[in-house]
């Protein structure tokens, strides 16, 4: 920061919000994809996103869905009910810096540079809300809803994603055929609310590889946003 210049700090916190070296997420992108039928008991869907580095990725689901893989900016979601539900329409929003984001037009207000001349705030941007967080050390015995007021939109960032994903052995004998285990807690966006369920399936008897690798992710931690208007 230089020695003279403009700093902006929280009233409540102290914490600084804006001046020449901090810079605030802003909306990039906003694409809206539906999944498509996966193995006839849930549906997946990849979307490729524009997004630096130091992107943040948020999503929004009308089905219980779950951000299941990223490499590098393509994402793929999963969703859950097979033919008793239908398959998730996905929001995905990107968030990025502002050297990249969206204006909302207009030919005033307040832009904030560094020594380079790089702009590191610009008040005709949509800048990143904050709601809530959400986390736990283990999955959840029951489904978890937050509602927010009406005014607000939720969507999520998903951090750590809870899942358990395994094979039992089905008899007795020295090869005998297994039943593949699949659990993963996915979230559901209704109006204002958030709602987060652990959904899962087992599977067929077979001799085959495992369609997912065993292992587990029992700790879950979320962020929870505002996107309305966005």
């Amino acid at each position: 920061m230089a020695d003279i210049g403009f700093r902006s700090r929280n009233p409540a916190t102290g914490f600084i919000q804006i001046d020449s070296t901090y810079k605030n997420w802003t909306l990039r992108s906003k694409t809206t994809f539906t999944l498509s039928d996966f193995s006839g008991y849930d549906y997946q869907g990849s979307i490729l996103v524009n997004a630096s580095a130091n992107a943040c990725i948020a999503w929004r689901s009308d089905q219980t869905a779950a951000l299941v893989f990223k490499v590098g900016n393509q994402l793929t979601f999963r969703s859950f009910g097979g033919s008793t539900t239908p398959p998730a329409t996905i929001t995905v929003y990107v968030f990025d810096e502002p050297a990249f984001g969206l204006s909302t037009g207009g030919n005033f207000g307040l832009r904030v540079r560094n020594a380079a001349g790089g702009v590191t705030f610009d008040s005709r941007l949509k800048y990143m809300r904050r709601l809530d967080e959400l986390s736990g050390p283990n999955e959840p015995a029951s489904p978890i809803t937050r509602t927010y007021g009406s005014n607000y939109v939720p969507a999520v960032i998903q951090g750590n994603l809870c899942y358990y994903a395994g094979y039992e052995p089905v008899g007795v004998g020295t090869v005998v055929p297994y039943m593949e285990i699949f659990k993963i807690l996915g979230a559901r966006m209704s109006g204002s609310s958030v709602t987060w369920t652990l959904v899962g399936y087992g599977g067929h008897q077979t001799f085959d590889p495992p369609n997912v690798p065993p292992g587990q992710q029992l700790a879950y931690s979320y962020t929870i946003i505002d996107v309305a208007g966005f």
